[in-house]
């Protein structure tokens, strides 16, 4: 391993035959030279150590030498290479002038509010990447967002180093449902069913487990009688229930299909701060119909530190539409398809407990149909009109 010295200021390696391994290393203590020899004649020697070894030895030892090592060396290999050191220039200007500039924006403390909506709020202040440090005002900001938005209670803007770390304390009322609930409603059903389980916490239970009742029934009453008169209420709980529902599929037997005709780069950019330098561009034309589909990504370090620049692409995904006649078997798979999504979409919310599915041809197309019983909370709230 080469000395820092050596590494920093150049070195050299050589080579010796094994039978002047002595001369050279007499040679090397005569002159006070530091260096590392080996018994096979490789050795390292400084660059300033070298024209004197080489005078010193000259008729008595053969060398054979490397070129330069070390960070002189390799400055001195490019020492033709202008563009590499007019681009080593220009980054360093780039990097003094972008330091002024904001990297990027981290936001803490939101809990219910998105992050994409703080950062929106933040860059409608002057908070946001590529603007100058010295345009950002942090009094004014935090000022402004707080009287311009309730939600936000408190907002701290700070800078370390080219990122700006904001921190928020949301209202206590952020999250919440903005519908305002009625005053006085009752608990009906929202389908029929089967009373599995009722929770009442507001109002009077009108139903018990095991009662079959019909959509719009009441299940829990926000009207309350009592020894003075009657009393109104909204009325809280949850009701579940048995309950069972058709969900059906019908595919066709002819079908529009879109099959991908070509799929290619339209536009490459890159996105540094505010600026947007186009390396790439060729839409053509599109002799089909076709989608633009964009592609942004961004770049951090160790997946943590966002960086100022991101990669943009657009592809064209151009496509024809052709009218395709399907076989029995692809009818029956595109309408189990169908039904899964469906189904999938109708019954997350609730415990599917049985399933019953009959299928068949009927014209020209195929339909499947599913009785799902499930279980689930059938109740909904419905105003009570006083007059």
């Amino acid at each position: 391993m080469a000395r820092l010295d050596e590494f920093i200021f150049g070195y050299y390696r050589g080579r010796v035959e094994r039978g002047d391994v002595p001369k050279l290393t007499n040679c090397i203590l005569r002159l006070g030279i530091c260096s590392e020899i080996s018994p096979n004649g490789d050795f390292k020697v400084r660059a300033k150590d070298k024209p004197h070894l080489v005078k010193h030895a000259r008729g008595k030892i053969s060398f054979s030498f490397s070129d330069m090592l070390g960070v002189y060396g390799f400055l001195i290999k490019q020492r033709k290479r202008y563009g590499l050191f007019a681009a080593f220039f220009l980054l360093t200007i780039i990097f003094m002038l972008t330091r002024a500039l904001v990297w990027d924006v981290r936001i803490d403390g939101n809990l219910t509010l998105p992050e994409q909506a703080v950062a929106e709020v933040l860059s409608d202040h002057g908070v946001r990447v590529g603007i100058p440090w010295r345009k950002i005002d942090k009094n004014y900001v935090e000022a402004t967002i707080l009287s311009e938005h309730p939600e936000i209670a408190w907002v701290s803007v700070n800078r370390r180093g080219t990122v700006a770390y904001v921190e928020v304390i949301e209202s206590e009322n952020v999250g919440k449902d903005e519908k305002v609930s009625p005053i006085c409603s009752n608990i009906v059903a929202a389908c029929d069913g089967v009373i599995e389980e009722i929770t009442v916490k507001s109002g009077e239970a009108m139903v018990k487990v095991g009662d079959v009742v019909r959509k719009g029934d009441i299940l829990i009453s926000g009207v309350l009688e009592n020894e003075t008169g009657v009393r109104f209420c909204r009325a809280v709980g949850t009701v579940i229930a048995h309950s069972s529902t058709d969900i059906d599929a019908e595919i066709p037997r002819q079908v529009t299909q879109k099959t991908e005709v070509s799929h290619r780069i339209a536009e490459v950019r890159i996105l540094l701060f505010n600026f947007s330098i186009n390396i790439f561009k060729n839409y053509g034309n599109c002799e089909n119909t076709c989608d633009i589909i964009e592609e942004n990504r961004d770049f951090a370090l160790f997946d943590k530190y966002k960086l100022p620049f991101s990669l943009k692409k657009t592809y064209i995904i151009e496509y024809s539409e052709l009218d395709k006649v399907l076989t029995d078997e692809e009818m029956i798979a595109a309408a189990k398809r169908m039904l899964d999504a469906k189904i999938y979409s109708s019954m997350k919310n609730a415990d599917v407990i049985k399933l019953r599915t009959e299928g068949g041809f009927s014209g020209d197309a195929y339909r499947l149909v599913t009785k799902v019983v499930y279980s689930a909370d059938i109740g909904k709230e419905s105003a009570i009109e006083i007059n």
